[in-house]
Formats: C-alpha cells, sequence, structure tokens
C-alpha cells in the first residue's frame, strides 16, 4: 500500500516556484506561460508589484519590530522609574504615559484604548433608563431625554459603547437614573485594549506640538535625495 505525502500550502506553492523552467511563469490558477507569451500590461503589473512589494514587506517587518522595542522601552523604563527612583506618578499609570526630552523638542505618547462591549444584562439598565425618562419627560418634556433616546437606542440589535458611556458621565442623582447607571455599569466590560505610540515635534514658531505620523496614509511623499556630481566630489 502506498502512501503520499501531502504537501501545506506553502511548501507546494515552494516547490512549484521551484519547478517553474526557465522562460516561463505561473499564473494564480497555477497554469505555466511562456514569459513571451505575456500581454504588455501584465508585464507592466507584473514588474511594479515585484519591484514596490518587497520594499513594502520590509518596511512592515521593520515597523513590527520598532513597535515591539518602543513598547518594550516605554515599560523598562516606567519600570526603573517605580523600582529604583521612587517617582510616585508612575504607580497610577493604567496605560496612557508621556514623555518629553529635556530640550522640549520631542514628546513620545503611549495611548491605550479599551475595548468596552455590553452583556445581556444591558437590557435591564436600558428598562431603568425608560423609568427616569418616562418621569423627566412629564416633567420637562420629550426634548429633555433626547440623549437618553439616542443612547438607549440600538442600531442592528447593537448600542452605540460610546453614547452610554456618555449616559454614565452624566451628573444626575436622581434615584432612579443613579440605579440605571448602577446597572449599566454591571452590563459594561473590558472584552481587550489596543496600544498606540504617538510622536510628536515641538513647533518652534508657536510653541505647539505637531504629530509626527507613522500611518502610511498621513505621511507626505518625499523624493529621495540625490547628490550632485558636485557633492560627491566634495565627499570623496
Amino acid at each position: 500500500m502506498s502512501h503520499t505525502n501531502k504537501l501545506t500550502k506553502q511548501e507546494q506553492t515552494m516547490t512549484d516556484e521551484f519547478q517553474i523552467p526557465p522562460g516561463y511563469t505561473m499564473r494564480a490558477n497555477g497554469d505555466l506561460v511562456k514569459l513571451e507569451n505575456l500581454t504588455d500590461l501584465e508585464r507592466e503589473e507584473d514588474a511594479l508589484v515585484n519591484t514596490i512589494f518587497p520594499r513594502a514587506k520590509a518596511l512592515h517587518d521593520e515597523m513590527a519590530e520598532f513597535k515591539f522595542t518602543a513598547m518594550h522601552l516605554i515599560e523598562e523604563t516606567i519600570k526603573r522609574c517605580v523600582e529604583e527612583h521612587g517617582i510616585k506618578k508612575f504607580t497610577k499609570i493604567k496605560g496612557n504615559v508621556q514623555f518629553v526630552s529635556v530640550n522640549g523638542k520631542y514628546k513620545i505618547q503611549r495611548a491605550v484604548d479599551d475595548r468596552i462591549e455590553h452583556d445581556s444584562s444591558i437590557e435591564v439598565a436600558i428598562q431603568k433608563f425608560a423609568l427616569y425618562s418616562d418621569v423627566l419627560k412629564e416633567q420637562a418634556g420629550p426634548d429633555a431625554v433626547k440623549f437618553i433616546d439616542i443612547a438607549t437606542t440600538a442600531k442592528n440589535g447593537k448600542y452605540s459603547t460610546s453614547r452610554l458611556i456618555d449616559l454614565l458621565n452624566k451628573d444626575i442623582d436622581h434615584p432612579l437614573y443613579v440605579g440605571a447607571k448602577a446597572a449599566l455599569m454591571q452590563s459594561l466590560f473590558i472584552s481587550g485594549s489596543k496600544a498606540y505610540l504617538r510622536f510628536y515635534i515641538r513647533n518652534i514658531n508657536d510653541d505647539s506640538w505637531v504629530a509626527m505620523p507613522l500611518q502610511f496614509s498621513s505621511i507626505a511623499a518625499v523624493a529621495p535625495q540625490v547628490e550632485t556630481k558636485e557633492e560627491k566630489a566634495n565627499a570623496a
């Protein structure tokens, strides 16, 4: 009884690539095609993608490593400030923190955003907010309860977390509202967190902080600097 080893998709792709004979390339469906039979558009597209993509992949990997290193350095600095220097303000930090260079030119911020969700018990809170809404509507009219109506109206079966938190931030001491807030707090939970790094440079003209974006879409394209013959000669 013969046994055939099955290759993984990645192994199969690598095997196929090594088996492509000279003068041929392989289409996405696995068909071999002579290079001379490619259309002009296919040649142009293939050359463009294979020129740009490796650089994009290298940049992606470099940024991923940079983020890991930067986050680790920030954690180590906070730990050292607390354990070795006894700096109390860092003992209260739960996520958001900033560091500024001594010359005041550069600032780094680490921000941690919690992803807040709610469970099914939120319906209890919604009912309690409705009770308070009925009371307030009788006293002040329907316009007074619009903020509650907006926050407690579900879209596609989901409530807006930011609007629910707005309800918690309202300083209303009516017993019904206080009870509704307590029920809402019990229904909310943190399902995950995401950390961000933000970098700023001081604007010497007005002393404001200017963000230095690392998001690809936010970075203005700048032509690479090309040395002139005179500059090359001077450097030599």
